[in-house]
This record gives structure tokens, C-alpha cells and sequence, in this order.
């Protein structure tokens, strides 16, 4: 039902389902138990590949449906009498620890998170945000507190981690979506072995100031692509403002700056506008869905005049009659010069096509 609502066409898909794709305890046959050995060594491939997607289903089932079932039998393997018999669900010794404690759903959502890009089916977990990809340095801090039903798989799942993580952390583009503010601190532990990273996309994630400092000194200087979209809480303009003076400082070859939907203003404009004039080579400027007014957009306009080449997207902001006049001056002198501006919204530039046609 789930995959259903997502569109998911069941004729176009395969599953593989664990307790049910794997020889389970207990496996009388040296066969089984290899092909068990066998799977559990590629077992990563089916959580952390990029075209794979993982359904979570993290919750347990309800004390009250056991509690009305108690009296049914279910088949499962009797180690005394070494069969598969009916056992009734009341003399079974149940396994409550949440999902989130136990060591192999915690690697196996961990490895899920190392994708390049987030596949998260709607509602296929109650917290319904994304994981960061975990370094295998704080994964096993983490283990100490991880519950297995054989502790000796805590080493098997750390070398898996370890594996999976070496791998994606040669990645060059990372998508990440609703990341809370402690997944956003798994985050800055994991970017420095990220050191081929060319472009990060973050969209409503929870970053405080100080961890956005600390994400901005973590990431590769080679950077060419960040997008920060929709931060919760949203930069606003004064830590806007310090924020792509940093940038710019940081990553000098930079050619994507995505700062969508989040509150910044004229302080932040205009800072921007400094540093495209001092040479900053941004290609791309996304400022969509923010608060810059008539100031700021005066000192964009002299970019646009003076580096027609920037694609600058000011869609939803607040431009007054004077903003709006100086962009389109803007792109008029531009067009006089030869040039080709590309600029939204796009009616500013239409205006300007048609005063110079």
C-alpha cells in the first residue's frame, strides 16, 4: 500500500526482504550457511546503492494485536526437537528493543543514507527526515550503546560500515533533506573524508549558527556547487551576510551558490554584490523566495550590468518600483553591450528585450 501512493508500479520492481531472501537459523546445511556467509558480505549493496530504495518499517507490532493473538500458533524453528513446528505466539520470548536501538537496523538505515541522492518513501518512518552519512569513527562510539542479539556481529557491522562509508565517501555530489540539528552534527564529522565533494544540496535542515560555521570549514575547498535551501531556522540577513563572506573566502573557485528561502535581505544583496565585483566567479546566484528590497537590488543591478554572464534568480523577494527599474536598466545596458543576461523574473528581462528591439 505504501509503495502504491509513491507511484511505484509493482510489475517494474523486485524485493528483497531479509528474514524471508535469507537461509534463517537455523541452517542445517553447510549450502545454507554458506550462501548466508556469501550474502552478508554484499549485504551493503541492497541499503546503499543509488538505485536501490529502502522501505523502513520501524515500528513493532502493537501490544494489543499480540495481546488478541497471544492464543494463535506460529510456525518457527524449535531448537530442542531441532524442527520447524506451531508454537503458541504466547510462549515465545518476545524482541522489544526499538528499532532505533538495534545494531543492524541502525547500519542498515546508516548505509541507506550514504546514497548520493535521499530516496525516502512518504511515510515510511515516523520521524520522516533524512539521516546524514555516519563516519565510521562516531558509528563506533555509537556502537557501545547498539543492541544485537549476537554481540559478535557488532565487528561484522562495523566493517561493513566501514566499507560502505569508504566507498560513498568518494562521492562528489551529496543531497541531504530535513536533517535535524543532530544529523546536521553527524554531518560536519563525516564532510572532511568527503574530499572529492564538488556540489552539496542541504534543503529544510536544521542548522544553528555555529554548526554551519563548522559545515563550511569541513567541506573541500574545490567546492564548485552549495545549495542551502530553506535552513530551519532560515539564515536571515546578518548571518547571511557573514555567511557568503565566508564562502567566498573558503571556496574562490565557486560557481553555484543556491541560498533559496531563507529571509536574507539587502545586507546579504549587497555583501553579494561586493564580492561578484571583486571577482567572486559565480555562474549561478539563486536568492529566490527571500526578503531583498530596493537596496539590494540596486547593488545587484551593477553586477548585472558589469557581469551580464551570472544567472541571478530574484524571484519572490521584495522589489520595490526602484529595484525593479535599476535591474532593468541593468539588463538593458547589458543588452546594448552584446550580451546575453539570464535573469528571473522574467519579466524584467523581457521589458529590457523589448526597449532595446
Amino acid at each position: 500500500e505504501i509503495l502504491a501512493e509513491t507511484g511505484f508500479q509493482p510489475d517494474n520492481c523486485w524485493f528483497f526482504i531479509d528474514f524471508m531472501s535469507l537461509f534463517q537459523f537455523r541452517r542445517l546445511e553447510q549450502l545454507q550457511e554458506d550462501c548466508f556467509r556469501l550474502s552478508m558480505q554484499h549485504m551493503h549493496v541492497f541499503y546503499a546503492h543509488d538505485y536501490t530504495w529502502t522501505l523502513v518499517v520501524d515500528e513493532l507490532t502493537p501490544p494489543k494485536l499480540l495481546q488478541e493473538a497471544e492464543e494463535k500458533d506460529i510456525t518457527v524453528w524449535y531448537d530442542p526437537e531441532e524442527v520447524l513446528k506451531p508454537i503458541p505466539l504466547k510462549e515465545l520470548v518476545h524482541n522489544r528493543v526499538p528499532y532505533l536501538d538495534r545494531g543492524w537496523c541502525i547500519g542498515e538505515t546508516n548505509w541507506t543514507s550514504m546514497r548520493s541522492k535521499p530516496k525516502r518513501i512518504p511515510d515510511m518512518t515516523k520521524d520522516g527526515y533524512c539521516r546524514a552519512p555516519m563516519s565510521p569513527e562516531v558509528f563506533e562510539e555509537r556502537q557501545e550503546n547498539m543492541k544485537f542479539t549476537h554481540r559478535t556481529d557488532a565487528p561484522v557491522v562495523l566493517e561493513v560500515h566501514k566499507k560502505v562509508f569508504k566507498l560513498k565517501s568518494q562521492a562528489t555530489k551529496l543531497v541531504l533533506e530535513r536533517l535535524p540539528e543532530e544529523e546536521v552534527d553527524v554531518l560536519n564529522y563525516s564532510l572532511p573524508h568527503f574530499h572529492r565533494l564538488q556540489s552539496l544540496l542541504l534543503t529544510c535542515c536544521n542548522i544553528k549558527h555555529g554548526a554551519l560555521e563548522r559545515l563550511i570549514s569541513n567541506l573541500s575547498p574545490s567546492l564548485q556547487q552549495l545549495h542551502l535551501r530553506r535552513c530551519d531556522p532560515a539564515l536571515e540577513d546578518l548571518q547571511g551576510k557573514f555567511v557568503v563572506q565566508r564562502l567566498a573566502s573558503r571556496f574562490p573557485t565557486m560557481k553555484r551558490l543556491d541560498l533559496e528561502g531563507n529571509k536574507l535581505g539587502d545586507a546579504t544583496a549587497q555583501a553579494l554584490g561586493d564580492l561578484l565585483s571583486s571577482g567572486w566567479p559565480l555562474k549561478t546566484l539563486n536568492l529566490e523566495r527571500n526578503c531583498v528590497g530596493d537596496a539590494g537590488a540596486q547593488r545587484l543591478a551593477e553586477v548585472i550590468a558589469n557581469h551580464p554572464a551570472i544567472h541571478m534568480n530574484l524571484e519572490k523577494n521584495k522589489l520595490g518600483e526602484t529595484g525593479k527599474d535599476a535591474i532593468r536598466d541593468a539588463l538593458i545596458t547589458a543588452l546594448h553591450r552584446g550580451a546575453k543576461p539570464n535573469f528571473q523574473p522574467y519579466f524584467l528581462l523581457r521589458d529590457a528585450r523589448a526597449a532595446v528591439a
